[in-house]
């Protein structure tokens, strides 16, 4: 899968293509040699400082510690080095280091700085190591990380399309705990997305570390960064009320999380396009397509997973990565002869140009070759029911529609023929009876098509929606029948016989009351699920 691997030191010697060249003077952006003016604000374009061949860090000492070897990368705001340690020669570590027309962008420095103390602050296997912020002699700010051999996780996925279940739970899992230790310390990363999870090589199983927490959200640090109205993050990988600007917590990188995994297990992102601003109208009005729609062999189960994760309401989401976690523990893959079972990130060509964009630190090395990773089947017996009911739903929306349509119908027809037994104190006639069906069928045609046009809209997308309106449906249908037939019997059986008053048992005021009896027992039960997902969003909003 991809051509052989160079070897680690030929790949971080090797020229990055594309770098930018020029910058624009009044917004600071970098673009190619090519582009003569800011496709920003048309200011005319000037040449950056320097090119590679005479970068003046190469061979320099930072902070009296870090000695620069060589350029590993370059994205529009900075440079990444490879750097050795002058006391501990075998050590080896990545330095980023702002553009210099940067150093006197505040928004910039706010962001550098920001990204190195939410990292150092997290101190999590899975998050990137920092070991220092500091400035060069000429005042660039730079931050000393560890070197990370492996590749960049989107580049990865741009090459295999999908990955199988147990790996994409595996990366999950770790990206997860991750991001719930940053959460723990009132840190929201914002930014989650393929491009900043880096998967490192020669460490057996998949091994990812999240990286720029740049536009990171600090509880109680109410800056220009995280102020309510500002649209910051990645369109395709932004939650709903992100794009909307609105006050955000931990539950957009849960959202984040649940987009990355649609990504890993379709091969397509859930909202896909070259316009930033379609993309995030689609966010915040549109269910994507069905993971299993473009992934037939995707369990349901998973299928609702990120469903969830991907709410559009916070309050129907996983509450917390913790949450989401656990349930990411029901679906590992079991376990084969006490080995695991086998879960691969496959060797790729890294020896393509880096991303011009690149804003990461790392070594340019392949991931490692398919490894085993080991880990402990946890869902069992609640996986596989899990899985089935997501099976059921739709069929039993299918059944379930008809049904309800066809009882409402009689207990509303019957109901109807009562009231006319009881006002003119006679049998209805075969024409009133007639009348009274036709009419109460055209009545019933309208709210049925408009109930079907949003299951299909808005329920059938989503196997989370699905399930729950073939869960109210089941409750609504059977607490109209069980009224209905209580309160016949009770009304036969209790009123009837011991009195002898069967005729009157017959009459029509008791149809009334039996057609009330159905719609207070529908609604009493069919109501139950809305009012507790209404409960659920009031407390968890």
């Amino acid at each position: 899968m991809g051509e052989p691997a160079r070897p680690v030191e030929q790949m971080a010697a090797a020229p990055v293509k594309g770098a930018l060249e020029r910058v624009c003077p009044t917004c600071f952006g970098r673009y190619p040699a090519d582009f003569n003016v800011c496709p920003k604000d048309a200011t005319k374009l000037e040449n950056a400082s320097g090119d590679r061949s005479e970068d003046p860090l190469l061979g320099a000492v930072l902070g009296s510690t870090y000695k620069v070897e060589r350029v590993l990368g370059e994205g529009g705001m900075g440079r990444v080095y490879e750097a050795s340690h002058l006391r501990l020669s075998s050590r080896r570590f990545a330095v980023k280091v702002l553009h210099a027309e940067y150093a006197r962008n505040n928004d910039v420095l706010s962001r550098f700085q920001r990204e190195a103390e939410a990292a150092a602050s997290i101190a999590h296997p899975h998050v990137l190591e920092v070991f220092d912020v500091a400035r060069t002699d000429d005042g660039r700010p730079y931050i000393v990380g560890e070197l990370l051999q492996g590749q960049d996780f989107h580049e990865y996925l741009d090459k295999v399309r999908r990955l199988d279940v147990p790996t994409a739970i595996a990366i999950s899992r770790q990206i997860a705990s991750a991001l719930q230790a940053a959460h723990d310390k009132g840190i929201v990363h914002r930014d989650l997305k393929p491009e900043n999870v880096f998967i490192v090589r020669g460490l057996g199983a998949p091994f990812a570390k999240i990286l720029d927490f740049g536009i990171s959200k600090v509880e109680g640090k109410d800056t220009a960064l995280t102020r309510t109205g500002m649209i910051m993050g990645t369109p395709n990988y932004m939650a709903p009320e992100q794009a909307r600007g609105e006050k955000v917590d931990a539950r957009i990188d849960v959202y984040a999380l649940g987009a990355m995994m649609y990504r890993m297990l379709t091969g397509k992102r859930a909202f896909d396009g070259t316009d930033a601003t379609q993309i995030m109208t689609a966010v915040m009005t549109e269910e994507p397509k069905r993971p299993r729609a473009l992934a037939p062999d995707l369990p349901e189960a998973i299928e609702v997973l990120v469903q969830r994760a991907m709410a559009k309401d916070p309050a129907d989401r996983y509450q917390s990565m913790r949450e989401l976690d656990r349930e990411l523990t029901l679906f590992e893959a079991p376990a084969e002869h006490g080995k695991g079972p086998v879960v691969t990130i496959a060797p790729t060509d890294s020896g393509a140009p880096a991303d011009q964009h690149a804003h990461t630190f790392y070594g340019g090395a392949t991931p490692a070759p398919p490894a085993t990773a080991v880990v402990s089947p946890r869902g069992g017996g609640e996986a596989e029911t899990k899985g089935r009911d997501a099976k059921l739903a739709r069929p039993t929306l299918v059944v379930l529609t008809p049904l309800t349509a066809i009882w409402a119908l009689v207990v509303l027809v019957a109901g109807v023929i009562g009231l006319i037994r009881a006002a003119a104190g006679r049998e209805a006639t075969d024409t009133e009876v007639l009348l009274v069906v036709v009419f109460a069928g055209v009545a019933a045609i309208m709210p049925l098509v408009a109930f079907i046009a949003h299951v299909v809209r808005k329920v059938w997308p989503s196997s989370v929606k699905a399930l729950e309106m073939a869960r109210d449906l089941r409750w609504l249908l059977a607490g109209s029948m069980a009224a209905y037939g209580a309160g016949a019997l009770a009304v036969r059986f209790v009123y009837g016989v011991p009195s002898h008053h069967m005729k009157e048992v017959a009459s029509g005021v008791w149809d009334i009351a039996f057609l009330l009896l159905a719609v207070l027992g529908g609604a009493i039960f069919g109501g139950l699920g809305p009012l507790g997902r209404i409960r659920r969003r009031l407390l968890n909003a």
